[in-house]
This record gives C-alpha cells, sequence and structure tokens, in this order.
C-alpha cells in the first residue's frame, strides 16, 4: 500500500506556513527596516496563496519559478543601485527574502519545499527581532513560536511515521497544541536564568537600523543644523526622550537641565557648530568633563534619538560610558562616534552648580581679533535690531547688561507656537517688531545676537528643560515635549554663563502626572523596567544578582540551622577583603557548631530521595508503548545492531531475538502492546502500563545476560 508522505496528506502545514509568513515581517516597517507599501503587497500575495490552498490549487510549475526568477532581476537592480543611498543593504536582503517566501509557497510541492520555505520565513523573523527594543515584541514573539513550533513538531511526526500506513491521517488527529505550549513553558523557564548568566556583549543591535518604537525619533537639535523651527516643532510631541534617576536624593537645583547642542555660527536662518571636537579619551570607563568635585550621581536612559548628541545636566563633570572616546565640541557639547540604535545607559557625576565648558573667546584673549570671533558675530542682525538692544542694555558690567536684556525679552514678549514654520526672511526682525511673540528659539536667538552686537561672546544651547516624577518609582521622565533652548553668555568674571529668555509660560516645567497621566506614566514604568532590565542589563547587574543570591543563601542557611546571625556576613567578607578593620571578638558572630550544616545536608538528601521517587512514579505515568517500543530499538542498537529508522515491529522483534534470545520475551510483550496501542486506538491503562515498564525491564537485562555472556 502506498504511503502518505507527501502536502496532499497534511493539509494544515501549507497553511502553518502562510500563517508564519503572513506574521514574520509585521515588526519591520514599524523598525524602519521595511516599506509598507512592500509589506502591503507581499501581504496580498500571501492571502493568495491561502485562497489557492482552500482551493486545492496545483503548485506552480518549475518553468514558471524560472521566469518570476528572472523577471526579479531587474527589480534586485534597482534595489542594489539604491543601496548607496539608504547606507544599508539590510533592506535589499529582506526583499529577496519577501520574493523567495512567496515563489516558494506557491511552489510547494514536498517536504523539502517546506522546509526551504520555513528557513526563508525564519529569517525574516530573526530581522524583526533583531531590530526591535520596544516590550511589545514579546507579543510578537508568542505569536510566531507556537504556529512555528507546531509546524516543526508535525514535520518531526511526518519523518517518524512516513513509514506506515495512515501516516496523514494520524498526524491530522494527533493534538500538538498543548505539548508545544508546555514546551515553550519550560523553554522560558529554562531561559530566565540562562538570561541571567550569560555574559553580555555591548551594543548588540549596533550597525541595524531601528528602534521598534514604531517610529524612529529624531531628537531635536542635536545635528549639525538647527533652524529657528527645530525645537518649537517638538513641543507637542509626548514621546520619552530619556529616563534619569537620582541615586540618593532629587536633582539638584529648582530646575533639570540637560544639554545636548552647543552652536556658535548663525547664518541664512540656521545654526551650526563650529567643527573643532575635542576627543576625550576615558580612564576606563570613566570620562572627566571638569576638576569640579562631584557631587551627586545621577543614571541615564537615552532613547535611540537618531544623534550622536550625549545629553548630560549642565552640571555634569564626570561621564561613565562603554565607549572608547568622547568628542566635545568648543561649546561643551558631548556626542559619541555614532548614533545609537537602542537604548544608551550611562551614569552622570555632578557638581552642585552648572559646569560650561567652552575656551576663552579669541576676542578676549585677543581685542584686535574680534572681527574673526564667532561668538561676537551678529550675523545679519538689523541695524534697529542691534539699537534696540543698545538701548535695553544700557550701561554697565557685562552680567548686568545681559540680565536686562533677558528681562526685556521675558516681560514684553509672550510665548506661543503659532509661528512655528512660519518664519519669513527675516524672523529675528519679525519677532522683535512685528509679531513680539514666539517660540523659545527665537527668544534664545534673538538675545544671542543682540548680545553679541554690544560685544558680549554668546552662542546658543539647546537641549531639554524640566522631567516628570514618576510616582510608581523614583526616576524621572524627560519627554520631547521638554526640548528647549537657551542662551549662554561668556562673562570675563564668572566664564559661561546660563541665561534663559522665554517667558515662564514657554517654559517646561516639572510636573507630576494627574488622571489620565498616570496610566500613561504606569506604561512608562514598565518600559522603563523593560530598558532598564532587559536591553542595558549588564555584568554589573550579573554581579548584583549573584551577591544578592549569596546573601539570600546565608539568610536562609542560618534560619534553617537556628543561627540568629551569619558566622562571616557578606558584608564583613567584604570589608575584611577591602582592608577595612577587623570585627572585635566581641562583636563577632559566634561560629558555627557544624550540626546545622549536617542537619542541612540531611533535609537535602531526603528531599533528592523524594524528588527521585516523584520522577520514577511521572516516569510511569508517561510511559507509552510507542515509547518503549523506541527505548528498545535504542538498547538493540546500542549494543552494536544495525537498525535503519524505518525498521518495522516484526523486523526489530527478529532481530532482537536472533541476537539476544534471552530477550524474547520481554520484546514480544513490548510489540505487542505497540501493536495494541498504535492500531486498537486505545490508550494503555495503569497496569499495563506497570506491565509494559516490567518488559523493558527484562529486555534490558536479557541483552546484558548476551554481553555477560559474551
Amino acid at each position: 500500500m502506498k504511503r502518505e508522505t507527501g502536502l496532499a496528506a497534511l493539509p494544515a502545514v501549507p497553511r502553518l506556513l502562510g500563517a508564519l509568513a503572513f506574521l514574520a515581517p509585521l515588526p519591520l516597517p514599524l523598525n524602519q527596516v521595511l516599506e509598507w507599501p512592500v509589506l502591503g503587497l507581499y501581504w496580498l500575495l500571501i492571502a493568495l496563496f491561502l485562497r489557492r490552498q482552500r482551493r486545492q490549487a496545483p503548485p506552480l510549475p518549475a518553468w514558471a519559478m524560472n521566469v518570476l526568477g528572472l523577471a526579479y532581476l531587474p527589480v534586485l537592480f534597482v534595489d542594489l543601485q539604491l543601496v548607496a543611498f539608504r547606507g544599508q543593504i539590510v533592506q535589499t536582503v529582506i526583499h529577496i527574502c519577501l520574493f523567495t517566501v512567496v515563489v516558494k509557497l506557491f511552489a510547494l510541492r514536498g517536504l523539502r519545499d517546506v522546509w526551504h520555505t520555513f528557513g526563508a520565513i525564519f529569517f525574516l523573523f530573526l530581522a524583526a527581532m533583531g531590530t526591535s527594543v520596544h516590550p511589545t515584541i514579546l507579543l510578537y514573539l508568542l505569536a510566531f513560536t507556537i504556529p512555528a513550533m507546531v509546524l516543526l513538531v508535525r514535520l518531526a511526526m511526518v519523518r517518524v511515521l512516513s513509514r506506515y500506513d495512515r501516516a496523514g491521517e494520524i498526524l491530522e488527529k494527533t493534538p500538538v497544541v498543548g505539548f508545544v505550549i508546555g514546551a515553550l513553558a519550560a523553554m522560558v523557564v529554562l531561559a530566565i536564568p540562562l538570561f541571567v548568566i550569560f555574559p553580555r556583549i555591548s551594543s548588540p543591535f549596533v550597525g541595524i537600523r531601528g528602534t521598534g518604537t514604531g517610529t524612529r525619533i529624531y531628537a531635536a537639535g542635536y545635528t549639525d543644523e538647527v533652524t529657528l523651527d527645530t525645537i518649537g516643532g517638538q513641543r507637542n510631541n509626548p514621546g520619552v526622550a530619556m529616563r534619569l534617576q537620582f541615586v540618593g536624593g532629587r536633582p539638584p537645583g529648582d530646575q533639570l537641565r540637560l544639554k545636548g547642542g552647543s552652536f556658535d555660527v548663525y547664518e541664512k536662518r540656521r545654526w551650526r557648530a563650529s567643527a573643532q571636537d575635542q576627543t576625550l579619551t576615558g580612564d576606563g570607563n570613566t570620562f572627566h568633563l571638569s576638576r569640579d568635585p562631584v557631587e551627586g550621581t545621577v543614571d541615564v536612559w537615552l532613547q535611540p534619538l537618531g544623534t550622536k548628541s550625549v545629553i548630560l545636566p549642565v552640571q555634569a563633570v564626570t561621564v561613565e560610558l562603554e565607549v572608547p572616546v568622547l568628542n566635545r565640541d568648543r561649546g561643551g557639547a558631548v556626542g559619541v562616534w555614532r548614533a545609537p540604535s537602542s537604548v544608551l545607559a550611562y551614569r552622570v557625576g555632578m557638581a552642585a552648580e552648572p559646569v560650561l565648558f567652552g575656551p576663552e573667546p579669541l576676542s578676549v584673549r585677543k581685542p584686535e581679533a574680534s572681527d574673526r570671533d564667532p561668538v561676537l558675530d551678529p550675523g545679519d542682525l538689523s541695524p534697529r535690531a542691534i539699537e534696540l538692544a543698545a538701548d535695553v542694555m544700557g550701561e554697565g558690567t557685562p552680567r548686568e547688561k545681559a540680565r536686562r536684556l533677558e528681562h526685556y525679552l521675558i516681560t514684553e514678549y509672550s510665548f506661543s507656537l503659532d509661528f512655528v514654520g512660519l518664519t519669513g526672511r527675516a524672523p529675528i526682525d519679525d519677532f522683535l517688531f512685528v509679531h513680539r511673540q514666539g517660540h523659545c528659539e527665537l527668544f534664545a536667538s534673538a538675545m544671542v545676537l543682540m548680545l553679541r552686537s554690544q560685544g558680549i561672546p554668546a552662542r546658543l544651547a539647546t537641549g531639554f528643560l524640566g522631567a516628570e516624577l514618576n510616582p510608581l518609582t523614583d526616576y524621572y521622565v524627560v519627554r520631547q515635549s521638554n526640548a528647549h533652548a537657551w542662551v549662554e553668555a561668556y562673562l570675563a568674571d564668572q566664564g559661561w554663563t546660563i541665561f534663559d529668555p522665554t517667558p515662564p509660560a514657554g517654559r517646561p516645567l516639572d510636573r507630576t502626572p494627574e488622571g489620565f497621566g498616570l496610566f500613561r506614566q504606569a506604561w512608562d514604568y514598565l518600559l522603563f523596567r523593560w530598558d532598564r532590565y532587559v536591553l542595558t542589563y549588564g555584568f554589573e547587574d550579573q554581579l548584583s544578582f549573584l551577591w544578592g543570591a549569596r546573601e539570600a543563601w546565608f539568610r536562609l542557611r542560618d534560619w534553617l540551622t537556628g543561627d540568629d546571625e551569619p558566622a562571616v556576613a557578606p558584608a564583613a567578607a567584604a570589608a575584611e577583603a577591602a582592608g577595612s578593620a577587623p570585627v572585635p571578638e566581641d562583636q563577632a558572630a559566634p561560629a558555627p557548631s557544624g550540626l546545622g550544616d549536617w542537619w542541612l545536608l540531611g533535609v537535602g538528601f531526603l528531599a533528592a530521595v523524594l524528588g527521585a521517587l516523584l520522577w520514577w512514579q511521572r516516569r510511569l505515568e508517561r510511559l507509552t508503548a510507542t515509547r518503549a517500543f523506541e527505548r528498545l530499538r535504542r538498547l538493540v542498537r546500542a549494543r552494536g545492531v544495525e537498525l535503519p529508522d524505518n525498521t518495522t515491529a516484526a523486523e526489530l522483534e527478529r532481530s532482537t531475538v536472533e541476537h539476544f534470545p534471552a530477550a524474547a520475551a520481554g520484546t514480544a510483550r513490548i510489540v505487542d502492546l505497540y501493536l495494541h496501542e498504535s492500531f486498537g486506538g486505545r490508550a494503555l491503562d495503569d497496569e499495563t502500563r506497570q506491565d509494559l515498564a516490567r518488559a523493558l525491564e527484562d529486555a534490558r537485562r536479557g541483552m546484558n545476560e548476551r554481553r555477560k555472556a559474551g
């Protein structure tokens, strides 16, 4: 009789394959690795394939596949030409993979085609996982893994049962979903400790674009150039830019100010930074930005903002970051060599007051070179704006003049986002004399240029102002809506100093969310924990976990043995290793008698015996005639008898009796129960299962007797 080994006997396999093909590339456009129109066309073709499967349409002939392959060559050529424009070949490879999946699905004929197609689908799955960092990827992982494991289990069963008649019927009636869910749960249980103890690599997603957050966040004001609308356009964006957790207290000062960019050249309504970066080398992973003493510490988790900037509090004096070097421009803005594609975690040591970096302006060192000093260039500031600056600033020290101008802009002008994107040819003049309202870039830019017109060096700074305290824990959330611009002016007696001419109504404030904001913060708390303990979980966290587990073991042991205190506490051991003063004998904990350890060993031995008994009982419960048959075949093979995979029950019994006569009775009983279970359609009862276990043991002993006799 012909055995059913083709796909006609397994209608569920193509459907599972189509479902996996439909699901696999879903995160790719969300991660900006695949275009939505391409995915839409791909999904349309997959839906057409599933419809053909329901109608049992025949697969494409070989010549049609060849024609499709030739037709794709021009598309591939154009795609390769776009590699230089996109800067990476990932999208091209994914396009090829999508095309391969579609063609192979429409041409499915046998199990080999199924394996080839699944390989291409699995590549799409890996690409989706490798470019995703958002916690919702766990839902995708679960949704893909369950049908994938069901498919793999069915394919494995095909290999085992393909030698028997009615293989397709048996496969279709065999429930595997429960087994797959149980296996998946076991995998999770095993994966958690492996995740905790396995070594970490830095930047696992380097070179792969995609954040997994739905859309890539591009930060305000942290590129080489900034327009007068860059930050204003972000003020209604609630997306999270970074999270901060202060070690041992609240942020210094009245309000948190974080700097990401510094710009000293203004031309054609744009700001840009002078191209004179300083390379900083660290002491290990610690980079020193200033000699000021560290008064506080903050841990920072910076979201991938599409920028090289390392955004820091203005009080920053040290940065602990796992990179070989840092870059710092003339304005003190710090950056890495390449924009991170995943969350960037670092620790910042802070002084009590702002520490602004920057060389002494050229005009201060050489007054005759004032016309060549970029921080004194007023750009295209109009004569009437210069006259206004002189009238407002009046006479006095540079500090007094700057404060007068700052106060004038705060009190005489109002904040508004209505003019974002509507600045004309003379935006500063329009702001000062026509509209008399604007957003923070206009306030800061106007003050910088007006200060310069009166001989006070100044530059534009961008970053974030204010943060939300998450009420569920002790960390702060900085959103894109906290984006801000301010002024840094050079005062001869004080150096670079912060001025903020934006009215209070236009400054992002520290706030505690209420109402719907609490739900948003609860979700953000989950995201933060994901970033903290999954994406940025590192070697120090592993050490902390292992040290905590060690201390927990000491506490458990002392509780079980009845000791109030450990003989050598972990903290005391650490102090001794560090060379601290020893604990006086009258204050030391008493040494253990040793009885507690023996008692603990006894409890452990009894637990091991009980566990072995339970395991044996469950082993009996799980034993089936099919498994006993497979164990018998493995026993025979292990003793040097060659048996092919497709050995029938009769052939196995004959070969076993021929080589091991003493195992004949046990073998006959196993084969009889195997045939009864496989083709009788009924499961074995407990008594028969115990009989099966005895038969398997008799067969094993009979084979061992032959070995001893030999």
